[in-house]
């Protein structure tokens, strides 16, 4: 499957099943079923209404950036789920206790991922040995804040070993610039998925603002974000500039793989199965299944 990315002047239809994509006039013609992903970097490009519907209805996420590149809105399909009000109305009751723990395992992933990336990467010993520290210091943890605050320092120690020491998050630099471009891109991915499965991305587990729309997803995305971490990391090794081929580099991400329950699966699969597993968890009181990333397994 491809990442389809628009950078010029150009229109979208549909024509006899498939996707037309026009430019002056030459048209090319993609399968939906082949297509991971479509983004539109041009305001030049233009969509007809079928067009939406049809990427829509088939799950392929949408997202449209900015003129700055950044990715700035994308489609969600409100009617792709059968039990959509059932499952948002369970989703509203899930029960505190258990998103202390559904957290919990979030981060622990989370945290493991970041250490082995470094691990994998030949890092510095001591800031991989730190972060094991963490990831007790999360185990030990019984509530939201606790768990979020050492996932915080941990962070802090992973960035600086991963690119620079005197990285931080908040400053204006192309790893920033790399790693907003592809969370925000990934962010898009799992809120697509989430909505497929008939929940609600606003109504999380950890994060909660009322102004945030996507607080469930900010949660789930919390597992993936190595993933882009090593994608950034790649590219700036190479370029000391946010160009278009950085950003192309960055598309690959919704293309990478994933270990679940043992088994090697496509990121959106992964994702799915993270959710169903979640919903069993909280409905059904089975056992919550996480994926695992392996940077053995990662194509750039």
């Amino acid at each position: 499957m491809s990442i389809v990315l628009l950078t010029e002047a150009s229109k979208v239809m549909i024509k006899n099943g498939r996707l037309e994509i026009k430019k002056d006039e030459t048209s090319i013609y993609l399968n939906i079923e082949d297509i991971e992903a479509l983004v539109i970097e041009s305001l030049q490009v233009t969509l007809t209404p079928s067009a939406i519907l049809y990427v829509s209805k088939n799950k392929v996420p949408l997202i449209f950036c900015n003129k700055k590149h950044h990715p700035q809105c994308f489609c969600l399909d409100l009617y792709n789920h059968f039990e959509v009000s059932k499952r948002i109305h369970e989703q509203v009751k899930w029960e505190g206790s258990k998103k202390i723990l559904v957290w919990q395992k979030i981060i622990i992933s989370k945290l493991k991922n970041q250490k082995e990336l470094l691990k994998e990467l030949g890092a510095n010993a001591c800031s991989i040995k730190k972060l094991k520290k963490y990831i007790k210091n999360v185990k030990m943890s019984n509530s939201i804040e606790g768990i979020s605050s050492c996932e915080a320092i941990a962070a802090r120690i992973y960035f600086k070993s991963l690119f620079f020491k005197e990285f931080r998050r908040k400053d204006e630099n192309i790893v920033n610039e790399g790693l907003n471009y592809g969370y925000s891109l990934l962010r898009a991915y799992i809120s697509i998925i989430i909505t497929s499965k008939g929940l609600h991305p606003s109504l999380g587990i950890c994060h909660n603002s009322r102004f945030n729309a996507f607080n469930l997803s900010d949660d789930i995305i919390e597992i993936f974000r190595p993933i882009v971490d090593y994608a950034v990391l790649i590219e700036y090794k190479n370029t000391k500039e946010f160009t278009n081929d950085f950003r192309k580099h960055l598309l690959k991400v919704m293309c990478q793989k994933v270990v679940f329950n043992n088994k090697v699966v496509s990121l959106k699969r992964g994702i799915e199965l993270f959710i169903d597993s979640m919903l069993k968890y909280f409905n059904e009181d089975e056992k919550l299944k996480i994926p695992k990333l392996d940077v053995m397994l990662y194509e750039y």
